[in-house]
């Protein structure tokens, strides 16, 4: 979990706060430093309750056109999210190809209160191998804190090289 710029704007109100407080010698101010405090513990943990809830319930499908290529073809990848609760965190999810594909990947943005989204994209496949894709990364945040965690299936693809497949290796057509 990161905090994000609004997070540390806060906390330095807070430090800032408790500066003032001992300077001007009021415990009264003191307090406020103590709420603002607890109000930012809180969203934290209410943030945390949220992903844990979303990791749970979400569902992050990269699905690949074919599950065999062959060398600098080009084949769509779908990336789909489905969650069932509506959230009130703003999420993005990442498809993550294997290092050998060219193109940019899919990503998918919900907003607070979207509940599905789809994208394709084109990856091109210029090496030979048996690829796999690594789970996808969901990125969520609300605001004042932003966390990223994998989430969902990781296909594989063969991509095999190009050559002639009726060789022949005799003498006389034999």
């Amino acid at each position: 979990m990161q905090y994000t710029r609004r997070a540390w704007a806060l906390l330095a109100m807070a430090v800032g706060l408790a500066g003032w407080a001992i300077i001007v010698a009021r415990p009264l101010v003191l307090a406020g430093t103590i709420l603002l405090g607890g109000w930012v513990a809180a969203r934290q943990y209410l943030f945390l309750q949220a992903v844990t809830d979303l990791h749970d319930t979400i569902d992050v499908t990269q699905t690949l056109a074919t599950q065999a290529l062959t060398v600098d073809e080009t084949a769509p990848v779908t990336l789909s999210v489905h969650c069932p609760q509506s959230t009130r965190l703003s999420c993005t999810v990442t498809a993550a190809p294997p290092l050998a594909t060219q193109g940019t990947a899919p990503r998918v943005r919900l907003a607070p209160g979207e509940q599905a989204g789809t994208e394709t994209a084109s990856l091109r496949w210029p090496v030979a191998g048996r690829h796999t894709f690594s789970a996808a990364e969901l990125t969520a945040t609300d605001g004042l804190f932003r966390t990223t965690v994998s989430v969902g299936s990781a296909p594989t693809v063969t991509v095999r090289t190009r050559g002639p497949r009726d060789l022949h290796v005799g003498a006389g057509g034999e």
